[in-house]
């Protein structure tokens, strides 16, 4: 199963876009790299796309998970506490360049679009895995570089979710409590 591209998020397993060899993917790349030495918070929505048989989709509300990213480990709020994970740079761009290597998912640049008044290039990724599919949207600043919004659809044999991540660069301090 394909490792993510954009660094800490979808590292974390919250989503599976692949890599791919085409040029329409350098710049997704590029903010995958210059993700893995920022630190950020993010919020975070998943919610399933589809349930195995029998299964009600009442059974399954969206969720949301704050994340913190400080450069050397992943903070995540999950049932009400906070969880961490190494995370280092290192790490990430170790998943980049393998993801790179293996060179199976399709990128492409679509229309100029802003995330709260920043603007944005665009670019969706689309994977086929032995899994299922990935779909990935991701905006990337136009100013720094760096993802400000992905969207991701993951359709796994059987079930699936959907994933909505916003990005938020700054200074961040390790969620209180957590070790």
């Amino acid at each position: 199963m394909s490792k993510p591209v954009f660094s800490v998020m979808f590292v974390a397993a919250l989503a599976f876009a692949g890599a791919a060899k085409a040029a329409d993917c350098a710049p997704v790349y590029a903010a995958g790299t210059k993700q893995a030495a920022t630190p950020y918070r993010a919020s975070v929505v998943t919610s399933d796309v589809t349930l195995p048989p029998g299964l009600s989709p009442a059974l399954s509300p969206a969720r949301i998970t704050d994340m913190v990213y400080d450069g050397q480990a992943l903070y995540l709020m999950i049932g009400g506490k906070w969880i961490s994970r190494p995370m280092t740079p290192q790490m990430q761009l170790a998943q980049i360049a393998e993801n790179k290597k293996r060179g199976h998912a399709v990128c492409a640049r679509l229309a100029d679009s802003a995330v709260d008044g920043e603007a944005a290039a665009v670019y969706t990724t689309h994977d086929q895995m032995p899994e299922g599919t990935a779909d990935t949207k991701i905006w990337i600043s136009k100013k720094t570089g760096l993802p400000l919004r992905s969207d991701v659809r993951i359709a796994l044999h059987p079930g699936g979710q959907t994933t909505s991540a916003r990005f938020h660069y700054g200074p961040v301090k390790r969620p209180p409590g957590v070790k």
